[in-house]
């Protein structure tokens, strides 16, 4: 039987919430409409002359009438954001255009109803950590002052993972991090037969040894279990940092748009820009992504994966986990792939941006190979980066006549 992708769970689920929630609409129209027949309520009470002309009409029935034609239309709301997110996720174009068309009536719908936009929107809240910033023209984005304001590093631990042929520039990217916010705590996995004693003596950075035989699945866990603080940046590859990153933005964005992970866009040591957020189709035992995004708010794009260091609520890194048996760039694809279809939203902000080294991992890989057999892929293409057919082995051979 066909594996259903996290994509096409999430249109099923859509689908049958339309065929309820449009059911309950016109049942409850009927109702409504069945209810207007009473007389104007005065002083508390009238006689009901619809479906039951002994029933007596009072404050108590006119209260009732009001919760129905206010359940009806809270009803029309969410049949409206079940129609956008299906109208976001799904990418047949057929199926795209007959949403489209649902869209349009809706719409209409609404607007006889005279509902307020603002009903109609993603739902965003106030950060509680992080002053709201305004933009000013030529002085750039401005952090505004206010009265919640908390230090970046009593929200923030930098987790990295020091790999032997990095050692010579290692000390040049902690150091530049702390020239962003000299405060702020770091955990680095290092080989345990490697000594940084410049770096031990720093009171602010925690050092914890893995061995040759751990895959980066396991080190990254043996890091995040040392977090305690609310929020992790994954700073994989990172080679430098500058106020570019903009900590506090994404810090902000996961508080505001309610999600779980936000990345920024990352700079390679060849100097190429790159997005890093894709969106992902599962299904039928294949797996392709979409390099770009389908939906966008407060400059910031929702992804399913996304491909450079991002900053995750702690929470959820340790509930998740990253797969122990797996290395290299596949232990990430792994985490987003499982983030993603629990319901769980991550976004990039562009404005934030990273500097890196370019990470690769060759297609022939067993890393690939053990992401492919997890999730048991006969396909895995993302975008125009990697393209994996794997070849259907026929163990039992037909006997010869």
């Amino acid at each position: 039987m066909p594996i259903l992708t996290n994509r096409w769970i999430i249109f099923t689920i859509i689908s049958a919430n339309l065929y309820y929630i449009l059911y309950t609409i016109l049942y409850m129209d009927l109702n409504a409409c069945s209810r207007r027949t009473n007389y104007t309520l005065r002083d508390g009470a009238t006689i009901n002359e619809t479906y039951d002309s002994k029933r007596k009409d009072s404050g108590f029935n006119k209260q009732e009438n009001c919760v129905e034609v206010s359940t009806n239309n809270g009803n029309l709301i969410k049949l409206f954001k079940e129609i956008q997110k299906a109208k976001i996720h799904v990418r047949g174009s057929k199926t795209r255009d007959a949403i489209n068309n649902a869209m349009s009536i809706i719409t209409d719908l609404l607007k006889n109803k005279q509902m307020n936009d603002h009903n109609l929107k993603r739902k965003t809240k106030p950060s509680k950590y992080i002053c709201e910033e305004i933009y000013q023209l030529d002085r750039g984005f401005k952090t505004q002052k206010c009265s919640y304001s908390t230090s970046l590093d009593k929200l923030l631990t930098v987790i990295m993972i020091l790999k032997p042929e990095e050692i010579l520039n290692f000390q040049f990217t902690v150091k530049s991090l702390f020239n962003v916010n000299k405060h702020i705590k770091i955990i680095i996995g290092k080989l345990n037969n490697i000594s940084m004693s410049a770096l031990e003596r720093n009171s602010n950075i925690f050092f914890v040894n893995y061995t040759k035989s751990d895959s980066e699945g396991t080190i990254w866990n043996l890091l995040i279990q040392n977090v305690k603080t609310e929020y992790t940046l994954i700073a994989r590859e990172v080679t430098s940092f500058n106020i570019d990153a903009r900590l506090e933005r994404l810090v902000r964005e996961i508080e505001s748009l309610d999600v779980v992970i936000a990345g920024g866009a990352s700079r390679d040591q060849n100097g190429i820009w790159k997005l890093g957020c894709y969106q992902t189709t599962y299904a039928n035992y294949s797996l392709v992504y979409h390099e770009g995004y389908d939906e966008s708010m407060h400059e910031c794009i929702f992804c399913d994966y996304i491909s450079g260091p991002f900053i995750s609520k702690t929470n959820a890194l340790k509930k998740f986990n990253f797969d122990t048996t797996m290395n290299n760039i596949s232990v990430f694809h792994d985490f987003f792939l499982r983030i993603s279809q629990t319901k769980l939203e991550s976004v990039v902000c562009p404005d934030s941006m990273f500097y890196v080294q370019k990470q690769e991992q060759p297609v022939g890989s067993i890393g690939w190979t053990l992401f492919n057999n997890k999730w048991q892929l006969f396909r895995l293409t993302i975008a125009d980066e990697v393209d994996i057919i794997v070849e259907c082995e026929n163990h039992k051979r037909v006997p010869s006549k």
